[in-house]
């Protein structure tokens, strides 16, 4: 992500220049430290002669997830005055002002770092909005097509979304899809809708450096993305999460696919022998009935009624659901595939599809449906994924309706 700064050039702006620039600090982890540091300078101004906001444990752990993890966030408090205590290296601490004069002068320091942090907190969150959308017309450079539907089916509200990325990570040759069905409401899915990718892109981008695997960074997006629900306090809604990353290794064209929940994938290739496609499961579904999920949600302290987490939650595994940790749990299944030539195409979709299309089904009608498209049609991807969400709700689907189509 490119920040725009456009610093007056006082030392406070400077700073979050330096602050929201670094590209050690994830973007939505800076924000989150600007708000921090906004909680404790407003204390500070409602409040100028109560001595508990004018000092500060580095080491406090909520301080060091919020704050003093990112770089040069503690540099903040030091602008506007913080110093080290002298009797305790653990903690800075903001001076006691010696007369009015000085209290005076300390409170317009602070106002104008207020009005600074809040300028650039607007500006930051603006650049973190924006969702990637690619429209129909789209020429795609990772992928041969891809094409997407989305419906709210027979559900009053929406809480599924999706993200299609092409050229992701700054690699033309790197292409991410993700789907996402939300539950409890949207808080969770569109937080996450907005940060999944970008924190992935970010945590790829540092750990390159490191040599380490796409697998690993997968699984620390995945993590990071849900301790970032948390901090913002979403805790009772949840989302399930299906990726799809295509990536080039060592000469192979590799896809790699993570799921948390019940949102799969299915790979479809031909096969020589039957003549006719075969659907290849890439997600797994994690379900309170499966056994191996069972004991895991015993070994984490939980239970199993009615087939459901804790008697509440009928997915074993998503982002957020905080009430529920760690019964529920973040960490992802993934899985490597190194395409070939009999690899036709991947369907990544929410369970309002499958839970009435098994994954023959459904490899099978998109398979006709891209057979069935016309050379000069536009995105037959895209036709075939409205063409499956059609076919869903004509099977009476209760749910919400996403898939997406990537042909190969």
């Amino acid at each position: 992500m490119s920040v725009s700064t456009g610093a007056t050039g006082t030392p406070i702006d400077l700073l979050l220049d330096d602050l929201a620039g670094s590209r050690d600090n994830n973007p939505f982890d800076v924000i989150e430290a600007i708000d921090t540091a906004l909680v404790m300078v407003n204390a500070i101004i409602d409040a100028p002669g109560d001595h508990r906001f004018r000092r500060i444990r580095l080491s406090n752990l909520n301080f060091h997830e919020r704050l003093g993890h990112v770089k040069h966030g503690v540099d903040l408090f030091r602008r506007i005055g913080f110093q080290p205590d002298a009797s305790d290296s653990d903690f800075i601490v903001l001076p006691p002002d010696s007369d009015d004069a000085g209290r005076s002068q300390t409170l317009t320091s602070v106002r104008q770092a207020r009005l600074a942090m809040i300028k650039r907190r607007k500006q930051l969150a603006l650049q973190t909005d924006g969702i990637p959308r690619l429209s129909d017309t789209h020429t795609w450079v990772s992928v041969r097509q891809a094409g997407l539907a989305h419906s709210v089916g027979r559900r009053p509200a929406n809480e599924d979304d999706y993200v299609m990325v092409d050229g992701f990570a700054g690699d033309p040759r790197c292409g991410l899809f993700c789907v996402y069905d939300g539950h409890g409401g949207r808080e969770a899915v569109d937080f996450v809708v907005r940060s999944f990718h970008e924190n992935l892109s970010w945590i790829m981008s540092r750990r390159r450096k490191q040599d380490a695997t796409t697998p690993s960074c997968i699984e620390a997006a995945y993590l990071y993305t849900d301790a970032q629900l948390r901090r913002r306090s979403i805790l009772e809604s949840g989302v399930t999460v299906a990726t799809v990353l295509f990536v080039d290794e060592g000469g192979d064209r590799v896809l790699y696919s993570a799921n948390a929940g019940d949102t799969r994938a299915v790979l479809a290739s031909w096969d020589a022998t039957s003549n006719r496609v075969v659907s290849k499961r890439l997600s797994m579904d994690h379900k309170p009935s499966l056994a191996s999920e069972v004991a895991r949600v015993k070994d984490a302290g939980g239970f199993i009624a009615g087939n459901r987490v804790n008697g509440v939650l009928a997915v074993s595994r998503a982002l957020g659901d905080h009430v529920l940790k760690p019964s529920v749990s973040a960490v992802p299944h993934i899985t490597r595939h190194v395409l070939t030539g009999d690899d036709r195409f991947v369907i990544a979709a929410c369970d309002g599809i499958w839970d009435v299309m098994t994954d023959d089904d459904a490899a099978l009608f998109v398979n006709d449906q891209l057979a069935a498209a016309a050379p000069t049609e536009g995105n037959p991807a895209g036709r075939a994924a409205s063409a499956l969400v059609t076919r869903a709700f004509e099977k009476q689907s209760m749910d919400n309706l996403t898939a997406i189509v990537i042909t190969l």
